[in-house]
């Protein structure tokens, strides 16, 4: 028996990550680092997601999703460690096309980021703070070619971060906006085990680049400094195995994923003194090429078409580690 796995439709995670240090502690002028880390943040959300893009299923509705994440990111190049907690809400509907699902969704992402430099030769170490906010919005498609189903989601996001940075020497503010792009396509094979165990290899692929404004620094430091437009890019491939069971109502299941960058660029920060006299350039490094991900997850067909479902997952990889908590339910008509 062959039977369907019920995922929420969620736009793409957000959550935003800082990784600074003080401008007279640590060269390269990573102190600027903290803000474009949000970005970057932005892009790594995207590997995640892809697990997420909404599964094949027969059941056109609405769906309501959320998600809690935590990240943490250990000292890397610039030294500093992050963590970021990050709430989404999403909202999507589905029609079924023929043998095809075809949907809409709208995401709003909020996520709040503490970093601290480590090892500072300084008497009060480098720390600060950014908030984001990010609506996002995406089309998404999912369908069988033969044996072969599919899964695929587009879409764009807007995001506002206002971050601050505080040092021995004073602190500084800045606020900026920034926009992406994403796709997401992922293929996988449903071999059945017996009437009520389904084990389900996949492979895809995830692409996204964000864009920042560029920002001036306010504040009591006399370090502040005047940063240019910035950007971020990632594509990332993977490989895993779903394995499910069906217990009457009920459809346990879990995921394992190994997770490789393609291609990927280590975002540039034009920085220049507040009198505009140009300074130099600072560099967020990448947290890690290869990741792996896992996931055990529990979805209910109840009565008069509705649907629940929750899961735990964890994806870490590099320097970097998070821990996820989702709930969707659907109504189908």
């Amino acid at each position: 028996m062959k039977f369907s796995f019920s995922h929420s439709i969620a736009g793409s995670l957000v959550s935003v990550a800082l990784a600074t240090s003080a401008f007279a502690q640590v060269s390269n002028f990573d102190s600027l680092n903290g803000y474009a880390a949000g970005l970057e943040a932005r892009v790594a959300g995207n590997r995640e997601a892809l697990f997420r893009t909404p599964a094949v299923t027969n059941l056109a509705g609405l769906t309501i999703s959320g998600q809690y994440t935590d990240r943490e990111i250990d000292a890397a190049r610039d030294r500093i460690e992050r963590d970021t907690q990050a709430n989404s809400l999403s909202l999507g509907y589905g029609w079924k096309v023929s043998e095809w699902v075809v949907g809409v969704g709208v995401s709003f992402d909020s996520s709040s980021s503490d970093y601290t430099e480590v090892n500072s030769p300084a008497p009060t170490p480098l720390h600060g703070a950014v908030d984001s906010d990010t609506w996002s919005a995406q089309v998404w498609t999912g369908g069988n070619l033969g044996a072969i189903a599919m899964q695929a989601a587009v879409g764009f996001g807007q995001g506002e971060h206002d971050g601050s940075r505080v040092s021995d020497i004073g602190s500084s503010t800045a606020s900026f906006d920034s926009d992406d792009v994403f796709f997401r396509l992922q293929f996988s094979y449903d071999h059945t085990v017996s009437e009520s165990v389904l084990l389900q290899p996949f492979a895809g692929f995830s692409y996204i680049k964000a864009d920042a404004d560029g920002f001036t620094e306010v504040g009591t430091a006399p370090d502040r400094r005047i940063v240019s437009d910035f950007s971020a890019r990632e594509t990332m491939g993977n490989l895993g195995v779903r394995l499910a069971g069906r217990q009457g109502m009920w459809i346990p299941s879990a995921t394992v994923a190994w997770l490789r960058e393609f291609s990927a660029n280590e975002t540039t920060l034009g920085i220049s003194a507040i009198n505009n006299t140009p300074i130099g350039s600072g560099v967020v490094p990448n947290t890690g090429k290869s990741f792996f991900f896992a996931s055990v997850r529990l979805d209910g067909r109840l009565q008069d078409g509705w649907t629940i479902g929750t899961e735990v997952n964890h994806l870490s990889g590099g320097d970097e580690k998070q821990w996820g908590l989702q709930f969707a339910i659907t109504k189908s008509f």
